[in-house]
């Protein structure tokens, strides 16, 4: 994830310093970031865990976020799709997988 980063941010601001891109990569690569995209999308309403489980729980949000590119990846055959889709989802033009 953090080469997709860098290259997506260098894309946008080629004089981008070192520092910034660093704290560019740590701000993608938190959880917290991982679960408010998760969130966004609804992920929380549409995952199964087993009854006693929170599932907004940062771990159960997160997973199934990532668990998501993976079938992206395998059902495109391409992890250019992923990195579309990812930053479609991160840069807000994606909001809710589906309506509730």
């Amino acid at each position: 994830m953090g080469t997709s980063v860098a290259i997506h941010s260098l894309e946008k601001d080629i004089d981008m310093s070192l520092k910034e891109l660093d704290n560019v990569i740590s701000e993608i690569s938190n959880v917290f970031s991982c679960v408010v995209d998760g969130m966004q999308l609804g992920l929380q309403n549409m995952v199964r865990v087993f009854a006693k489980t929170d599932p907004s729980s940062s771990t159960i949000v997160c997973g199934a976020f990532c668990a998501m590119f993976g079938v992206i990846a395998i059902d495109s055959g391409s992890t250019d799709k992923v990195e579309n889709v990812f930053w479609s989802i991160h840069n807000g033009k994606v909001r809710r997988a589906v309506s509730l």
